[in-house]
């Protein structure tokens, strides 16, 4: 925590890595500054930083912003394709265009969208830039005001799309799930195509509809933390509450769902589709809160469970018709690759999408995209990249109620574990739901109630508690834990 008000301090900052540079190893400097002079002391190894974390390091000085503030994080977005190959990237951009379903969404409902390139992709890890999403819809807001990561009025450039869009939000209904139910269970319905500009152009359609319930899924779901904001209680554990019609809404797909490949929006899943249909076991401890309200206030409570619970069902029968088109993109992603006579046909994954489209894609230029991705994977980035200093960390809270103990491991070492243990993982990615056998509980980095994990977990009755950091925490890999998803203040 170096203040960067000291002299010639971006100067200072380079020789440091220079020094880094000539030892080829993580250094602790000894420094001092005389008469607005630096003076270099003394460096010796740091041996607790690893060869990995330390390349790391020096992958993100050349790949992050120079002379610019910024805040580079995984959200929501990440979880759906943590690593994008090149045709998921392009379809992720597809999807935020100007003229792509998102803006079609905020359209119908009188929100102005200006579409921002805020996808970034470091090593091949998906980030969102949050200065560059906000812009898309809150000009005059920015993230980069502050010290606690939450978007702050910034100025006044703006302003009128800014406040418009923030009436145009607030009127959403909360409770449209019936409609939007008919809708997905048609679409669910629909047989897929064989072409691959037809089945491109149906799912960007389709999308417009999974937008639009996750859309109405963080309302409602922001409706319930704001109710429960001053109860001793957190929406994880409340939603174990809901009726059983808010639970189970069961869908119609018009073929088997086995038939399905892969469990997110990343083309190259190719894991088993996993859904579950179970209700959560109901918390005993939320139930004595429940009893102790009003009945007034119990009917209100129940009322926005329910609301919630009904939209995170939809938000995974969402997730099935995702799956569903892109199973259908990638079968005929293979019909391509066989016309152009790919030995590896899975190899068109790393083609964009232009290239799928004028079937200009070549193996050779597709194999070495392939080696370049796969040269990156070595790298696990932390869930947030920032040059802003922290003031404060985020809460650890439960998304998926229960309790579990076992010991902390990421997904790597899950196949050499016969125990039950407690999965450590930066994001809450639905392919993880294929390990659901093998663990006890999750921590996370990043993740919410609206992520697809916590709605897959809380259905197979799997606690999950997020904002987890290791080196905050004071956690190490292999250290015994319990977690409690319930998580009462």
């Amino acid at each position: 925590n170096v203040r960067s008000d000291l002299p010639h301090f971006s100067e200072a900052i380079e020789k440091l890595k220079k020094i880094e540079m000539l030892f080829e190893s993580p250094q602790d400097i000894e420094w001092c500054v005389r008469d607005d002079e630096w003076y270099f002391l003394q460096a010796r190894p740091i041996t607790s930083v690893g060869a990995r974390e330390y390349a790391t390091s020096l992958f993100l000085d050349d790949a992050l912003p120079k002379n610019e503030r910024f805040i580079f994080e995984k959200t929501e977005i990440s979880e759906i394709a943590p690593r994008p190959t090149p045709f998921t990237l392009s379809l992720l951009h597809a999807v935020y265009a100007q003229s792509g379903p998102v803006s079609a969404v905020y359209k119908k409902y009188g929100v102005s969208f200006v579409a921002h390139d805020f996808l970034r992709v470091l090593g091949n890890e998906l980030f969102v830039d949050r200065e560059g999403e906000i812009q898309t819809l809150l000009p005059s807001y920015s993230y980069l005001t502050g010290t606690d990561f939450l978007p702050h009025f910034s100025h006044l450039r703006g302003l009128v799309q800014t406040i418009k869009n923030f009436f145009a939000l607030n009127k959403i209904s909360l409770n449209p799930h019936a409609e939007l139910f008919k809708s997905l269970q048609a679409k669910l319905q629909e047989k897929s195509g064989d072409d691959f500009k037809e089945v491109l152009a149906r799912f960007l359609k389709d999308y417009e509809l999974i937008f639009e319930i996750n859309l109405c899924a963080q309302k409602n779901s922001r409706a319930l933390e704001f109710a429960l904001r001053s109860e001793p209680i957190q929406p994880a554990a409340a939603l174990t509450l809901c009726e059983a019609e808010a639970a189970k809404m069961p869908m119609q797909p018009a073929t088997s769902i086995t038939e399905y490949i892969g469990n997110t929006f990343e083309v190259a899943d190719e894991s088993p589709f996993h859904h579950t249909k179970e209700k959560p076991t109901r918390s005993v401890e939320a139930e004595e809160w429940m009893r102790a309200l009003t009945p007034l206030k119990q009917t209100h409570m129940r009322a926005l469970i329910d609301a919630a619970q009904r939209f995170f069902t939809l938000r995974e029968y969402g997730r099935w018709l995702t799956v569903k088109n892109i199973s259908a993109i990638r079968a005929a992603m293979m019909r391509i690759a066989r016309s152009l006579h790919f030995v590896d046909s899975r190899l068109i994954y790393c083609a964009t999408m232009e290239e799928l489209l004028n079937k200009s894609a070549t193996e050779k230029q597709c194999a070495e995209r392939k080696k370049t991705y796969q040269a990156l994977s070595d790298f696990a980035l932390p869930a947030r990249l920032t040059d802003m200093p922290c003031t404060s960390q985020q809460k650890t809270v439960g998304v998926s109620a229960g309790v579990a103990r076992g010991i902390l491991v990421t997904v790597a070492e899950l196949p050499t574990r016969t125990d039950k243990v407690i999965l450590y993982t930066p994001v809450l990615s639905p392919e993880l739901t294929q390990h659901f056998d093998r663990i006890a509980g999750i921590a996370s980095r990043n993740g919410g109630l609206l992520s697809h994990l916590a709605i897959m977990a809380r259905e197979s009755h799997i606690p999950v508690v997020v904002h987890v950091d290791l080196a905050v925490q004071k956690l190490s890999l292999g250290n015994v834990i319990e977690i409690d998803g319930h998580n009462f203040s």
